[in-house]
């Protein structure tokens, strides 16, 4: 998509004890996350899935955050449509 490889980040997380964000772009300077992809994941009793899926997305999003939310069922039933809606997004912000 035209992004450099050095402005993606994988488990991407400000500190080491702070939510790591599944996939990260960073802004053109690498100073700062431009745009996330927060993917839905089965958190077994590691956290709580409303506190994980839900809360800190709106705690990032209250931030300025600009993030795309992936849903494991949405993406097995509809991959061709979350694929575009997610290239759609990333050209949006980056």
């Amino acid at each position: 998509m035209g992004i450099n490889e050095n402005r993606i980040v994988i488990d991407y997380g400000a500190t080491d004890g702070s939510v790591r964000i599944p996939i990260a772009i960073l802004s053109t300077d690498l100073s700062s996350v431009k745009f996330a992809v927060w993917c839905e994941k089965p958190l077994g009793k590691e956290y709580d899935y409303f506190d994980y899926n839900v809360r800190y997305v709106q705690s990032l999003k209250s931030r300025d955050w600009e993030i795309v939310k992936v849903y494991i069922h949405d993406w097995f039933d509809n991959k061709a449509i979350e694929q575009q809606k997610l290239k759609d997004a990333v050209a949006k912000y980056c």
